[in-house]
C-alpha cells in the first residue's frame, strides 16, 4: 500500500470518526500500526454504523412526527387539488418550502387528499432529516 493510499483511508476514518463522535486518535494509531485490510475493515465498520444510525434516526423521526399511516407521493392524484399561482406540484415533491422555513398550510373541502399530502410531505422531510409534527385542524383547537 502506498503512503498516499494508507493517507487517504486514514482521512476517511477520521471522518467517520468525527461523525461517530469518536476522537482522533482512530486516524493516528490507523496510519502509525494499521495494515490496508485493517484500514478497509475498519472504515467499512465505520460506514456500516453511520448507515444504520441514520436509518433508525429516519424511524424515530417519522414515529415522533405523529403521521395517521405512512404514505408516499407515487399514489397521490393531484387531480382535486388546485396550488396557488406562486407554487406548484414540483416544488411540493421537491419540498422547496422546507429550506426557507415555510409552513405547509392545506385547507378546502373533505375528500380532496389534505392528510395524504401532509403525511407524504411529512414523511419526505423526516427522510431528509427534518424534524416535523404532524397535526389535524381538530387537534389544534
Amino acid at each position: 500500500m502506498t503512503p498516499k493510499m494508507k493517507e487517504a483511508l486514514c482521512e476517511q476514518i477520521l471522518g467517520a470518526s468525527r461523525q461517530l463522535f469518536l476522537s482522533g486518535w482512530i486516524s493516528e494509531v490507523c496510519q502509525e500500526k494499521g495494515t490496508q485490510k485493517q484500514l478497509e475493515f475498519v472504515l467499512e465498520l465505520m460506514t456500516e454504523e453511520l448507515t444504520l444510525r441514520d436509518e433508525n434516526r429516519r424511524k424515530r423521526l417519522i414515529k415522533r412526527a405523529g403521521f395517521p399511516v405512512y404514505k408516499t407521493f407515487e399514489d397521490y392524484s393531484y387531480q382535486r387539488v388546485k396550488f396557488p399561482p406562486a407554487f406548484c406540484w414540483e416544488e411540493l415533491e421537491e419540498l422547496k418550502f422546507v429550506p426557507g422555513r415555510k409552513n405547509l398550510v392545506l385547507y378546502g373541502p373533505v375528500g380532496i387528499g389534505k392528510n395524504h399530502m401532509a403525511v407524504v410531505a411529512g414523511v419526505k422531510v423526516c427522510n431528509l432529516g427534518y424534524k416535523t409534527k404532524f397535526y389535524t385542524v381538530t387537534e389544534l383547537g
